[in-house]
């Protein structure tokens, strides 16, 4: 049975590459159900999409976050093909989704912005066409009265969204909220109900940036936590998992960094211990680091890079015994002897 649908997909990657989607599609479906792997799934998706048929993708792509839940780029992709269908909104929440796992992923935020804009564009044409309705039949109160509806719809959601602590799609719900009081305003300036709830609304959309603010930072300390407790019970390569995925989207974190070397520096792998503290000393050069990637390098009998550090970690203040002592056994094993013996005696003063 593992032969047969292997060589369906097989033969249906053939006929996809010969431009032939739809016999591609026909292999597909005769792979029983329940058999989905995430190759079957990716090359489906392919299909789909050759074919215009966006839905089946969307549904397909869905499907494959079961083999990659933490994806952004999954996510981005499935953001994608609801743009392709001019679901912006539904576009937008999957950039976002995307974007809460990888803040710095480029090509979700940069297509965020494309669908925003043509969200907008839609939603005044929309409005436009209402607005033209409304006027034609000399219905202006009206107009006023069902945006002001859209508006306190909005927040209606916004609120919804703050109970579960959805705060990402509050603040979308908020913006839109403002935007349909603008609206208002734009047609009746002195509108005091558009006034007071416009700033209402903008009141509440700032607290709720600040809580999203400290929600991430408390989750983040939480992590933290999670991830000292995985080092303290010696789970190193649990921690390093944990640690990276922080790291994805908070690359120069200090806190993260020293973690990772620790974590790294216990199950011996002194070479990433290294790589990891040459990122820190460019983010942040200190005298212990030096001194820790020194003693390092000694475990790997590179004295003339520990020699290099040390001096370094001396340079900044670091006048120890641990600092001396171990440059002269550097100078030992190089047989630098009168060197060995400076900082032997300054090791004794100290």
């Amino acid at each position: 049975m593992f032969f047969s649908w292997k060589n369906k997909i097989e033969e249906a990657e053939e006929y996809y590459e010969k431009g032939d989607y739809t016999k591609a599609l026909d292999c597909i479906c005769q792979v029983e159900t329940g058999t989905e792997s995430q190759e079957l799934l990716q090359l489906r998706i392919k299909i789909y999409k050759a074919l215009e048929k966006y839905e089946d993708a969307i549904n397909d792509t869905i499907l494959l976050l079961k083999f990659m839940p933490d994806s952004p780029n999954v996510l981005n992709n499935i953001a994608n093909l609801y743009y392709k269908l001019s679901e912006y909104e539904k576009a937008i929440e999957y950039y976002d989704k995307a974007l809460l796992i990888n803040p710095q992923h480029e090509l979700s935020a940069k297509n965020k912005s494309i669908a925003k804009n043509k969200l907008s564009v839609k939603r005044k044409e929309l409005l436009k066409d209402k607005y033209d309705n409304y006027k034609k039949n000399k219905d202006k109160k009206k107009y006023i009265q069902n945006t002001l509806q859209e508006a306190y719809y909005y927040i209606d959601k916004a609120k919804r969204n703050l109970t579960s602590q959805d705060y990402l799609n509050a603040k979308f719900n908020y913006e839109r909220s403002i935007k349909f009081f603008e609206y208002v305003l734009q047609e009746e300036p002195n509108n005091i109900e558009a006034i007071q709830g416009k700033q209402n609304t903008e009141n509440d959309y700032q607290t709720c940036l600040k809580d999203y603010d400290n929600y991430k930072k408390l989750r983040h300390l939480q992590r933290i936590q999670e991830i000292r407790d995985l080092i303290s019970t010696e789970q190193f390569e649990d921690a390093i998992v944990e640690i990276n995925e922080l790291l994805e989207y908070q690359p120069q974190d200090l806190e993260l960094l020293h973690l990772k070397a620790h974590a790294y520096f216990n199950i011996h792998l002194y070479k990433k211990t290294i790589e990891i503290y040459s990122i820190i000393l460019k983010i942040e050069p200190n005298a212990e680091t030096y001194l820790l990637r020194g003693l390092l390098y000694i475990e790997l009998e590179n004295f003339e890079e520990a020699i290099e550090d040390i001096t370094k970690s001396i340079d900044l203040g670091n006048n120890t015994y641990n600092c001396y002592y171990n440059r002269a056994r550097c100078y030992l094993f190089l047989l630098k002897i009168d060197e060995a013996i400076n900082d032997l005696d300054t090791a004794i003063q100290i």
